[in-house]
């Protein structure tokens, strides 16, 4: 049995010319016709004709796409490569008659020369809208490109030629490189330029700041760019106090002269009284439900209990627990239910004369939390190449796929910069290697003049940059951690 298809090239080879759909339904009659004659002449098998009308299966074939670099010297070039359309799914969404792909195309694919594939259910025929020439179609050929820059109509007429259904076809493409990470100098901050130590946290949707200013820790909000407020201002705290600090269940911690605090906004402040195992010198960071602490021993300690009890937390390789510049940030386990991880990063003393910091993993099961997990040490022996480095001032950010990490290297004379490279690790802390083309400090940022840099991420996926010494503040972001999918 011949397929409509098949008859409409044979008679009518020119269909890439544009009909009128009084023109189609006559020719979908009329092919009707033929079948049906066709059957009854000479074949004793019937031939069926369907009033259906719709698309079953959408699929784009070899893409070009278009790369343009420019050197040095000004020299532009283009590059052309080839890459598999197929591999990017389409959705057909049958209630709103729309096909499209949440996962779009590369930045650069040629949008107007695209061969595509479509299906449909018993024969039926599909036809694209002319874009030129009003109630136009032409008959879709799998072989001739079609122009997707712009949204296309397809019409699929039934093999009974009765009824059609019109489809909306669009193909997404990138407007932007996804791996290219886009900064923007905001206003700079008088108070952030004369502060001495600065850390800062995200906290319900708001950034704070806590930071050595005047001799004492103060606290700075920041709800956007341009509304920040200074808080806090009935506390006390010390001058090292804004080392102390982290947040964990809608709450902040600060210990400061033996003394525990807890605040729900970092405006009021109230004391709480704790017991522990050993004296803590130090407040280090939280997980989702545990809060840690260096005691005066450097053993790492635990709270389980929002900081009224701790006790020293187990691990693997005492003599290498960081004793200064600690940072830890935690994160859920891929593909592991109620569970999560978190990774510290510190230097121990200077005398151990370590080229490298220590890093440190905990995995908690929340199903066996009274029990809690055992701190890891990354061991890597030999593998020095993929080491991170011992710097000061350590930053520590959960950032798109991996974790990254930066901080300040030795300054040996006037000309050098402290912040030279941003280190990720995509294994969880085991490795730390440099994307230079993708991660990378702002070109105009003072690096000479800067002091010290504190960053934090926020739910935009932006991350802030803090500069003490310039009082600079940079917000950027990579391209693909901004887009969105349907």
């Amino acid at each position: 049995m011949l397929k409509i298809a098949e008859l409409c090239v044979n008679l009518h080879p020119k269909l890439d010319k544009t009909m009128s759909m009084k023109q189609i339904r006559t020719l979908c009659t009329l092919l009707a016709a033929v079948l049906i004659m066709a059957s009854c002449a000479g074949s004793s098998n019937e031939t069926t004709l369907y009033s259906d009308a719709v698309i079953t299966a959408f699929s784009l074939g070899n893409l070009n796409k278009y790369t343009t670099t420019i050197n040095d010297d000004g020299d532009i070039t283009v590059t052309k490569t080839t890459y598999k359309g197929s591999s990017y799914k389409f959705i057909i969404d049958q209630i709103n008659r729309e096909i499209y792909n949440n996962d779009s195309l590369p930045v650069g694919t040629d949008a107007e020369h695209i061969l595509c594939s479509i299906s449909t259910v018993n024969n039926g025929v599909a036809l694209f809208k002319d874009l030129t020439e009003e109630d136009s179609y032409y008959y879709y050929y799998s072989t001739d490109s079609i122009d997707f820059s712009t949204p296309r109509t397809v019409r699929v007429m039934s093999s009974d030629g009765q009824g059609y259904t019109d489809y909306t076809i669009k193909v997404n493409i990138h407007k932007e490189n996804g791996d290219q990470f886009v900064w923007n100098e905001l206003k700079s901050s008088k108070e952030v330029e004369q502060m001495e130590g600065l850390k800062a946290l995200y906290h319900n949707n708001t950034i704070y700041l806590f930071g050595n200013l005047d001799g004492k820790t103060q606290i700075i909000r920041i709800k956007d760019d341009n509304n920040w407020e200074i808080i806090g201002k009935a506390t006390n705290f010390s001058s090292n106090a804004w080392k102390n600090v982290t947040t964990m269940l809608g709450f902040f911690f600060l210990y400061d002269k033996d003394v525990l605090y807890v605040s729900s906004d970092g405006d009021t402040w109230e004391p709480t009284s704790y017991q522990a195992e050993q004296p803590i010198k130090q407040l280090i960071g939280a997980s989702s439900f545990e809060l840690y602490a260096l005691s005066t021993e450097n053993k790492i300690m635990v709270s389980k209990d929002g900081g009224e009890s701790w006790k020293v937390d187990s691990n693997d390789k005492p003599s290498m627990i960081p004793s200064e510049e600690i940072t830890i940030v935690n994160y859920p386990v891929y593909m592991a239910e109620r569970c999560e991880q978190v990774i510290m990063i510190g230097n121990r003393p200077a005398g151990t004369n370590d080229k490298y910091a220590a890093v440190w993993r905990k995995i908690i099961d929340f199903d066996d939390f009274k029990d809690g997990g055992s701190w890891s040490y990354m061991d890597l022996g030999s593998m020095e190449d993929y080491l991170l480095p011992r710097l000061t001032d350590y930053n520590l950010l959960c950032y798109e796929d991996g974790l990254l990490a930066f901080g300040k290297f030795p300054v040996t004379d006037l000309e050098s910069k402290p912040y030279l490279k941003i280190y990720q690790s995509r294994d969880n802390g085991i490795t730390w290697k440099i994307k230079e083309k993708v991660y990378a400090f702002p070109e105009d940022m003072g690096n000479k003049e800067t002091v010290t840099i504190s960053s934090v991420v926020d739910k935009d996926n932006n991350i802030w940059l803090f500069c003490t010494g310039t009082g600079e503040v940079w917000k950027g972001r990579l391209n693909s951690a901004g887009w969105t999918y349907q």
